[in-house]
């Protein structure tokens, strides 16, 4: 969306500009002679390179093609003109990862020598020479392009100008200053579609004597196309003191070296334009000629020597850096990531992987433009072995100019981490299973060398089902069961053989499980409570045998352990006794408690021994003694199993 913006604003100050265009205002400017422009390859094309700029010579047309173009270069540009003016053109571009930087340095002059006369009476044509002199221009420019985005470039550039008719003078010169910007953006939907905009010659105005001239401001925009052997571009230029002018130009590529090019530039001054290149490594000879057949101004040549020399910088990154192709779909495949300079540009482009002893276990031609995998397979189609691997991009931009990656690292893992699992307190006897006591602390381990990603503790019941689950992420700690279930409803049934084992896995996904124990499951005291509402009537320490069943049921539960010890504690509300048999709730609350064992022990022929009968009152509340459910949770008979575990 913002590159739309962008563009959208250049087109509208272009075609706003189109408005106060004013061929009437030819030569109401200064520095008129910053409309050559110097390259040969675009000259031949009629002067169409604003969407295709991509190499040293941008910095003359539009300063973002600067970082488009993949090495450092330098060229130099020889103009004949007419009326014996030539101009001398030099560029220099560097390439880095902060962007790219461009130079340049532009020299006009005149073939003859002009002369500063005085009256002289002793003279006979009443004149004499004072010096000689020949008039020039120079300016030099500082450039900078950045790829601000993927396919959308922009570029700046700072010109330093001085304009001298009559050097020896000092009001015979003017310095100015000036700015160009550019932007370029490459289309995606179809590969090679360029469009750019440049504004050029923005700044203050240049004091020549006592006058102020505007410079020769300039919006240049244009659409291109490029591909392997073909190249065209037309475009449309406001100047601000001159008409319209609009121009095409197109370039055909044979066997890779030679450049046949054709251009035409409509407007004030219509005229065609032909020129050709030779490519020879890194090297480059182009020529332009453009004849201004108009009024008989004459022909104009230009010859540009280029010279391209390092490589373009081509990175590859991976993600994950360590991965796990074993099907799970968790971490199956590691995502690789091409950071290459022109991507349009690339005619071919491969990734070579290779294994920590550097043999090939696969190379695959790739399209930049796609997202690109490695799923972890090699060229024959097999599961590479478990390790480290290393993956290198290679492209090659034609012309003999090839770049490659610095090799990136991968893992393939496919090792589960080494888990262990105990629990405790634990009562050990030679030839039985082991024995835990509820709570029961599980101590997990679990340990990789890319880290733990998940964990999972599992109790099995007597029917080798799970009975309770724990899970986590990161590296496992210690837990602590209370011998319940999942639904927190169901205990744990002492003294029947469960068994544990933790599961664990990386990061990358690979599951291990530790080797599951069987252990015996024991309280360490067994906790019933019975609600006195259920047990008495208001008041009173009489057992209902309506509860039969219900202590029956707790009765066959003590007489399954050995040698227990039994608690049976009795407690109230806080409401107080107004009259009755007992005097408190103390003695109320024990009462009931010995009503309790004198049941078991005789309607279920128990031993009277095993039990101690405990009256505590009001004394331990569970609940709120405010409310009628806090005092209905208050009054209740605890019975409290222990000493079970030793036996």
């Amino acid at each position: 969306m913002f590159k739309k913006t962008i563009l959208t604003l250049a087109v509208f100050f272009l075609l706003s500009g189109t408005a106060f265009s004013d061929i009437a205002q030819i030569g109401t400017t200064s520095n008129n002679f910053l409309k050559i422009m110097a390259p040969a390859k675009a000259a031949a094309m009629g002067e169409t390179y604003v969407a295709l700029a991509d190499d040293v010579n941008s910095i003359q047309y539009n300063p973002a093609g600067l970082s488009k173009s993949m090495l450092s270069g330098i060229s130099f540009t020889h103009i004949i003109w007419f009326q014996d003016i030539a101009f001398e053109n030099l560029n220099l571009s560097f390439p880095s990862p902060a962007g790219t930087f461009g130079f340049s340095i532009n020299w006009m002059h005149f073939a003859d020598t002009m002369f500063k006369t005085e009256v002289d009476p002793a003279s006979i044509t009443g004149y004499s020479t004072e010096y000689e002199f020949s008039p020039y221009s120079f300016y030099g420019t500082l450039a900078y392009s950045k790829e601000f985005s993927r396919d959308f470039y922009i570029g700046a550039a700072l010109k330093i100008l001085n304009y001298a008719i009559d050097p020896n003078d000092d009001k015979g010169s003017a310095l100015s200053f000036m700015a160009d910007f550019g932007l370029i953006y490459d289309m995606e939907f179809l590969e090679g579609l360029s469009a750019g905009v440049s504004f050029k010659n923005l700044g203050p105005g240049t004091s020549f004597v006592k006058e102020t001239y505007l410079q020769p401001m300039n919006i240049l925009a244009g659409i291109g196309f490029e591909s392997q052997y073909f190249d065209i571009e037309g475009g449309v230029e406001y100047y601000s003191d001159n008409n319209i002018n609009y121009s095409i130009g197109a370039n055909i590529t044979l066997f890779e070296a030679l450049n046949l090019r054709a251009g035409y530039k409509g407007g004030t001054v219509p005229r065609l334009s032909f020129g050709g290149g030779i490519e020879f490594g890194g090297a480059a000879i182009d020529y332009a000629f453009v004849p201004y057949t108009i009024d008989g101004l004459g022909y104009t040549h230009r010859a540009t020597l280029t010279y391209s020399f390092g490589s373009p910088e081509v990175k590859l990154k991976t993600y994950p850096a360590v991965f796990s192709p074993n099907g799970d779909k968790v971490v199956d495949y590691v995502r690789l990531l091409p950071d290459v300079m022109s991507p349009s540009k690339a005619r071919a482009a491969s990734i070579k992987i290779t294994d920590a002893m550097g043999i090939a276990v696969r190379t695959v031609k790739i399209n930049l433009r796609k997202k690109l995998f490695w799923n972890g397979m090699d060229s024959l189609g097999m599961p590479a072995a478990e390790g480290d691997y290393f993956i290198q991009l290679d492209v090659d931009y034609g012309k003999g100019i090839k770049s490659s990656s610095a090799p990136a690292r991968v893992e393939v893992d496919l090792t589960p981490p080494s888990i262990t699992v105990d629990g405790s307190p634990k009562l050990v006897k030679p030839g039985r299973l082991d024995t835990l006591l509820v709570p029961v602390n599980f101590n997990l381990s679990a340990f990789d060398k890319n880290g733990i990603g998940q964990w999972k503790l599992v109790i099995y019941g007597p029917d080798n089902l799970p009975f309770r689950t724990y899970t986590g992420t990161g590296d496992p700690m210690m837990v602590t069961w209370d011998g319940k279930d999942d639904l927190g409803i169901n205990q744990v049934d002492t003294g029947k053989t469960y068994s544990y084992a933790l599961f664990a896995s990386d990061s990358v996904g690979n599951w291990g499980k530790s080797r599951a124990k069987q252990v015996k499951i024991l309280f360490r005291e067994v906790v019933i409570n019975l609600s006195a509402d259920t047990l008495f009537d208001l008041g009173k320490a009489d057992v209902k045998i309506a509860v039969y069943s219900d202590i029956k049921k707790i009765a066959d539960q003590i007489k399954g352990y050995q040698n227990p010890k039994i608690t049976v504690e009795g407690h109230t509300d806080n409401l107080q006794m107004k009259r009755g048999v007992y005097a408190d709730n103390m003695e109320l609350s024990k009462a009931r408690a010995q009503a309790v064992v004198n049941f078991f022990v005789e309607l279920f022929e128990m031993d009277r021994n095993i039990f101690r009968v405990v009256g505590y009152g009001e004394s331990r509340p569970v609940a709120d003694n405010n409310t009628p459910e806090g005092r209905r949770d208050n009054r209740r008979v605890t019975i409290r199993i222990s000493g079970i575990v030793y036996e």
